[in-house]
């Protein structure tokens, strides 16, 4: 199990005027399953900081709302104060997410 973070492309052009830093994507064995998101850039809430965003399996109420989309995103309520700590926070608590966590592997074991 390899747990790897990469941050995403940056914008170009006109966008890149309102984008601070580009989002990081949280991969587990080459498959995303989460980012970390900066809320740095020039339309969003200071106040929000550096927050941590996982794709969990849909639940049954999820599934009738949408059957096209077998995840979604949960966004955890711990503001981090940088980088390095969200990434020590996902790296200490992956074991315990794990279970729940939407990979594309998971549903083709489970065909």
């Amino acid at each position: 199990m390899k747990l790897t973070f990469k941050y995403q492309d940056r914008l170009t052009g006109l966008a890149a005027a309102s984008q601070g830093t580009p989002d990081s994507d949280i991969r587990l064995d080459g498959e995303d399953i989460g980012a970390i998101t900066f809320n740095d850039h020039a339309y969003s809430d200071p106040q929000k900081g550096i927050r941590v965003r996982m794709m969990y399996c849909a639940e049954q109420a999820d599934m009738e709302q949408n059957p096209n989309c077998k995840w979604r995103w949960v966004e955890f309520k711990h503001v981090f104060d940088s980088y390095e700590a969200a990434k020590a926070w996902v790296r200490a608590n992956i074991e315990r997410l794990l279970p729940k966590i939407y990979t594309g592997s998971k549903e083709k074991a489970a065909a």
